[in-house]
């Protein structure tokens, strides 16, 4: 209010802003959120962002199917804390690659253990969170996909090749294979 020097009322002063900028931007933020979560909460990977000290700080629920942890449960967890010992080390190097920021992006095969006990084999792709503008690493997001049935079948393959090769590199005689129209015998070289 303006008054006068008897303190009696002459006016109003009034400042306004225009603040349709920054409501569109408000706006804009909010529908790009919108689109990361849809995509996040609706990916059959577990996506997953860590602080550089590697605590968990968001989980999609796509955990549940894959690990049969909530998110919630793995919050503030860190992932040194699920992988099987035998790939800790490996593993390890990955994360203080990224964490040291001498790694952008990384890729790992490794055991994870389910809330059930069970080791799932899993691939986690990561990638190096900078800070938008003062460039330094703030953390990794990391997606992570079941590759059971792909490593066991690799696996399987591998152990029957192996197990094929012994078989030829000793049979010293003969090697037998019973076809339809007969058996045809070779010898160790596999001349008939």
């Amino acid at each position: 209010p303006i008054r006068d020097g008897a303190g009696s009322l002459l006016g109003f002063t009034k400042i306004t802003r225009d603040a349709t900028r920054k409501r569109a931007a408000e706006e804009a933020l909010q529908a790009s959120e919108a689109r990361y979560r849809l995509l996040a909460e609706n990916t059959s990977d577990v996506i997953i962002r860590c602080d550089l000290d590697t605590a968990r700080r968001y989980v999609s629920p796509a955990a549940v199917r894959v690990l049969g942890y909530t998110p919630e449960e793995m919050i503030g967890v860190r992932p040194m804390d699920c992988v099987h010992p035998d790939d800790a080390d490996t593993y390890r190097a990955v994360l203080d690659g990224l964490t040291s920021e001498r790694t952008e992006r990384a890729v790992s095969q490794q055991r994870y253990q389910r809330k059930d006990g069970t080791w799932l084999w899993t691939e986690v792709s990561f990638t190096l969170i900078r800070h938008p503008v003062e460039g330094h690493a703030t953390g990794y997001v990391a997606a992570l996909r079941d590759i059971d049935a792909r490593k066991r079948a690799e696996l399987a393959a591998a152990e029957s090749e192996a197990r094929y090769r012994e078989v030829v590199e000793t049979a010293h005689n003969a090697i037998l294979a019973q076809l339809a129209e007969g058996v045809i015998v070779t010898d160790a070289t596999g001349r008939i």
